[in-house]
């Protein structure tokens, strides 16, 4: 009777295991990953190499490239406005598409530097763009409005942006982050609360935390006090490029370094790993996005890993 019982304990064991790998379906490319935007059932793509769509289940759609009008190829951020319009920021400016047109903006049209490495949208439809060097352009659809240190942002380089529910702009860079309320800044550093000064990623969970992924771990703010997390609490890497929040307020960090080991989740109480060992097609990991139907988008150096 034990032999009986204990025989289907191992197989549901074994299965198990098989099926918790099994989760992460990978779809391969030449091209490495930098940012994507979830539409629908279409996943938009930019890597070194132009951008890609894809369905929901993986298949290759089309690809941009500057032969079709985008301004550059290597295609560091991804927003979707409310009107379905797509805006990639590139190394040669920022492009907008129709779906059947392009249109490009750079600096001779007002844009502060053509490196743009980060796009927001706020509920107004503006256009909130960070550059390299160049600090923040503000797009209305007509008028070009440009933030930089001489306003109060931490510094012009710009990493990364995100609004709150309140329509506060944060501003990630390398002195820090940077909060603009429309007319005032105040900006977060290593003397302040922050881990490190240099913030590569911004992101706003469900209760309105804001989350900042540095070279010396992941820092939330809940208005008032900043808490770190760091690979001594479970995080996989103290290097966090990318920070996307799930439908659940799952809070998942990616390593995007050369070094890269992989991502981190983190449910409120305790942090998850997933790399390579866990089926990720990559432990180089620069971008991530949740679906609608509760799967993770991870964009790695090696193509895009999908979690079920």
């Amino acid at each position: 009777m034990k032999r009986k019982f204990f025989l289907p304990v191992l197989l549901l064991s074994f299965f198990s295991v098989i099926y918790s790998e099994s989760r992460f379906v990978n779809y391969t490319n030449t091209k490495r990953i930098r940012c994507m935007a979830i539409e629908g059932n279409t996943v938009w793509i930019g890597t070194d190499g132009g951008v890609e769509t894809r369905n929901s289940l993986g298949k290759n759609i089309k690809t941009y490239t500057a032969k079709d009008g985008l301004a550059g190829e290597f295609v560091w951020a991804v927003a979707i406005d409310s009107e379905g319009n797509k805006w990639f920021g590139t190394e040669n400016g920022v492009s907008k598409f129709d779906g059947k047109t392009w249109a490009s903006y750079r600096t001779s049209e007002g844009l502060a530097n053509n490196y743009v490495r980060s796009i927001a949208i706020d509920s107004e439809g503006n256009k909130w763009l960070g550059t390299e060097y160049g600090g923040v352009s503000k797009f209305d659809g007509e008028k070009w409005t440009t933030f930089d240190t001489s306003r109060g942002l931490a510094d012009n380089f710009v990493w990364a942006i995100a609004i709150d529910q309140k329509g506060n702009k944060w501003f990630g860079t390398n002195r820090g982050v940077s909060k603009f309320d429309g007319k005032s800044w105040t900006t977060y550093d290593a003397s302040n609360g922050l881990a490190s000064n240099t913030v590569r990623t911004v992101a706003i969970d469900l209760k309105g935390n804001i989350w900042c992924g540095t070279n010396k771990g992941v820092c939330k703010f809940n208005g008032k006090s900043w808490i770190s997390y760091s690979v001594s609490n479970g995080l996989a890497s103290d290097l966090v490029s990318v920070i996307a929040i799930d439908a659940e307020g799952n809070v998942w960090c990616g390593d995007g370094s050369r070094s890269g080991n992989g991502v981190s989740k983190f449910d409120g109480k305790s942090w998850t790993k997933y790399d390579v060992s866990s089926g990720l097609g990559s432990n180089i990991v620069s971008a991530i996005a949740a679906d609608l139907n509760g799967n993770i988008w991870f964009g790695t150096l090696k193509g895009i890993s999908k979690l079920k």
